[in-house]
């Protein structure tokens, strides 16, 4: 027998359980970046009122656009912000408007990385993990020391939101994204090439790191 779609749809408007948070269904909005804040990063009217008015048509989750957590690692003009004090009424404010419709939101948190190295903003730090060059810039960005991560990571976070979640870049591999452990293991060995039969590796148009099908690289060889 098949099934409908209203069945197998069914689930979509019950309640959601996990942990201590319990959602009135399973209609969920990732992060969207809108860039309705001030040119701080503060709250306006303009982004509440486009969170408030999925929270009124149904939604069980909202989540927050990516919001940096330091003054240095803005990406965008008028991207979200809360790295002092001054924010927090406008995230209350925010917060308080979205639970009016009984919706949970989460505050996705975010550095912008080596992709500081694209920016015009000023002020930027291009940083990271690691001291790789960045693809489209070839900006090789200060490599964080332990205690630099550390105090990223200590930034305090609003306890009025559910959920935090960490936004991440792109990854390489766009339709295979486990497929970029190759190409860090490679980036971080400082390997001369990658040679592979994964066609998601091998289709990619540009890569830090030279990829090469067996066939390819014994070709290659042969003629040194």
């Amino acid at each position: 027998m098949i099934e409908s779609p209203q069945v197998k749809l069914r689930k979509l408007f019950t309640p959601l359980n996990h942990d201590k948070i319990t959602l009135k269904n399973r209609i969920m909005q990732m992060a969207m970046l809108t860039r309705f804040c001030d040119d701080k990063g503060h709250m306006t009217d303009r982004y509440i009122d486009f969170m408030t008015a999925r929270a009124k048509g149904g939604t069980g989750l909202l989540t927050s656009e990516a919001t940096y957590l330091t003054a240095d690692s803005r990406y965008r003009p008028n991207q979200m912000a809360v790295y002092d004090d001054s924010y927090i009424p406008g995230m209350k404010k925010l917060v308080d408007a979205v639970h009016q419709f009984d919706c949970k939101i989460t505050l996705q948190v975010m550095h912008a990385g080596t992709r500081l190295s694209e920016s015009y903003l000023p002020g930027s730090k291009p940083v990271g993990p690691s001291g790789v060059p960045h693809i489209p810039t070839g900006v090789v960005p200060h490599e964080l020391t332990e205690k630099e991560i550390e105090y990223l990571f200590s930034q305090e976070v609003l306890p009025f939101f559910e959920v935090i979640t960490v936004q991440s870049g792109q990854p390489f591999v766009i339709d295979d994204p486990s497929d970029d452990k190759f190409i860090w293991c490679a980036l971080e060995g400082h390997a001369q090439a990658i040679i592979s039969s994964d066609q998601h590796l091998l289709s990619l148009s540009s890569c830090p790191v030279p990829i090469f099908s067996p066939s390819e690289f014994l070709r290659v060889e042969c003629r040194k």
